[in-house]
């Protein structure tokens, strides 16, 4: 899930030199920097300049959809390697698209700078808020069911096809909202996951700051352990499997298991369910309900090991 306000936020824990005086991205600054700055400044570049069209595009409810009367519609990718293509990774550009695109807009809408946005409107909107520690588990299955359900309906082969594409890209994105939601809900309840994540993630871990620069960090780490959760891809495996388990500090499963899965959903996202050889990406419904099992099962999994480890928190299934 992206919003562009987070992205803002996070841009204060970018080094200095890295926007420039006019609010780009510093060409030289970028060419050496982390990886995850490089994905921070893209999406801070990009939600500096474009919207959602729904938040100041006219909308004719006919045939017509958005009128794009300020300019666009404008595409994500074209605009990222436009602008970084020549110092920035391919892979690196792909992740953010994806991450903009994760709720399911790809035609965008230049940003109105004479529109007063309400930032309040936004935070609340995309505002994490979990009562108890059963619901990331609850959640997962209630929106799984429903793709389940649509399986079921009966429509004509060509939307046959439309409708396995979506119920299986649907699906990784189901398992990334749990993943999220289970991490940023520990994290507030529980000081000594936020402090496992700051001493065991390569990102906090390598950081140096200067004697005089601790208090500050030290008084602000929950909102920048927040704020690196909500910048965070949640299908990168490789660093979501060890945040999990360094931070957690549970077992969990392998979520390798899904790296096929995820390359179909990137083909089915990013190449109108093409793969790089303009090949159709075949997926049956039988394939997306034994996707749509192992994510119940390695989520039911996860939900298990937590218990075992903070049973004693989780008894009372009380708000924290």
């Amino acid at each position: 899930m992206w919003n562009r306000y987070d992205d803002v936020y996070a841009a204060n824990d970018l080094p200095e030199g890295a926007i420039t005086s006019d609010g780009d991205i510093n060409n030289e600054w970028i060419k050496t920097a982390e990886p995850f700055e490089v994905e921070i400044a893209l999406r801070v570049w990009f939600g500096a300049r474009f919207c959602d069209p729904a938040e100041d595009t006219p909308y004719d409810g006919g045939e017509g959809g958005y009128q794009y009367i300020h300019g666009g519609p404008f595409d994500a990718a074209d605009e990222l390697f436009g602008r970084f293509g020549r110092l920035v990774s391919e892979e690196i550009i792909e992740a953010v698209v994806e991450e903009l695109e994760s709720d399911g807009i790809i035609y965008w809408a230049p940003l109105n700078p004479d529109r007063d946005y309400d930032e309040s409107e936004y935070n609340e909107l995309f505002s994490l808020q979990l009562m108890s520690a059963d619901e990331p588990l609850q959640r997962l299955r209630e929106r799984l069911q429903g793709f389940v359900g649509l399986l079921d309906i009966e429509v004509t082969p060509p939307q046959r096809r439309s409708l396995e594409h979506m119920v299986f890209s649907s699906t990784i994105g189901a398992l990334e909202a749990f993943l999220w939601e289970t991490v940023s809900f520990w994290v507030s309840q529980r000081r000594e996951i936020e402090m496992n994540i700051v001493k065991r993630m390569p990102i906090f871990r390598e950081q140096s700051i200067k004697l005089s620069e601790v208090y500050d960090k030290f008084e602000s780490i929950g909102d920048i352990v927040s704020s690196y959760l909500q910048n965070l891809v949640w299908h990168r495996w490789d660093i979501v499997g060890p945040l999990l388990q360094k931070g957690l500090d549970i077992d969990i499963p392998s979520l390798k298991q899904f790296d096929d899965a995820l390359k179909v959903r990137h083909d089915i996202v990013h190449r109108s369910g093409q793969d790089k050889d303009g090949r159709d990406v075949d997926v049956s419904a039988d394939q997306a309900r034994r996707l749509i099992e192992s994510v119940v099962q390695f989520a039911t999994n996860v939900d298990a090991s937590l218990r075992e480890k903070y049973n004693s928190i989780m008894e009372d299934d009380e708000p924290f």
